[in-house]
């Protein structure tokens, strides 16, 4: 985990009783990573003389996704609002409790839309992603401060000044950087 939303996320998912397990690159947005977090319950080993715990993945699915507050518009918007409004990055952490049977129905969808080709295969994805993304339950909602690095207010001035056009994402979208 490498920055301070990311940090929000898994700690207060940690609160939940799940943990990280890992980060993989989005296969739709390659400037996306997905967290994979689990839920572990602790489960205790008579057989072994040691104190450590053994861990036992929860029987239920989860699935569970984070993004910015404009793919998560649900029962956080407001919040979501608030903070974009205060010039915080904002994101939504979700989930939503799956039967095994509709995880494995969903990640089936998901694998066959990633071997599609050509323009079906981001029509695919996209309907995919919708299907996996939708009925989620709102967990919690950060906002955290991303502040620039110093020197990046004067650098913009010096390329707009330049003739330099420069692209704002939609992250800062609620920001003023030249002023």
């Amino acid at each position: 985990v490498s920055s301070p939303d990311e940090k929000a996320l898994v700690e207060a998912t940690a609160n939940l009783g799940l943990s990280l397990i890992s980060t993989l690159p989005d296969p739709v947005d390659n400037e996306t990573r997905r967290l994979i977090i689990e839920r572990r319950l602790p489960v205790e080993d008579k057989d072994t003389v040691t104190e450590h715990q053994r861990q036992q993945v929860d029987k239920l699915e989860y699935l569970s996704c984070s993004g910015s507050n404009s793919r998560s518009r649900t029962l956080a918007q407001d919040k979501a609002v608030e903070f974009t409004l205060e010039s915080l990055r904002t994101l939504v952490y979700c989930t939503r409790q799956l039967s095994a049977e509709d995880y494995h129905q969903l990640l089936a969808d998901h694998r066959a839309a990633l071997s599609s080709l050509g323009k079906d295969r981001s029509v695919a994805l996209k309907a995919s992603m919708l299907k996996i993304e939708s009925g989620l339950e709102i967990v919690g909602v950060t906002g955290v401060e991303d502040r620039l690095q110093t020197g990046v207010k004067e650098c913009l001035q010096d390329l707009r000044d330049a003739g330099i056009q420069v692209s704002v994402t939609e992250q800062y979208l609620g920001r003023s950087l030249l002023d």
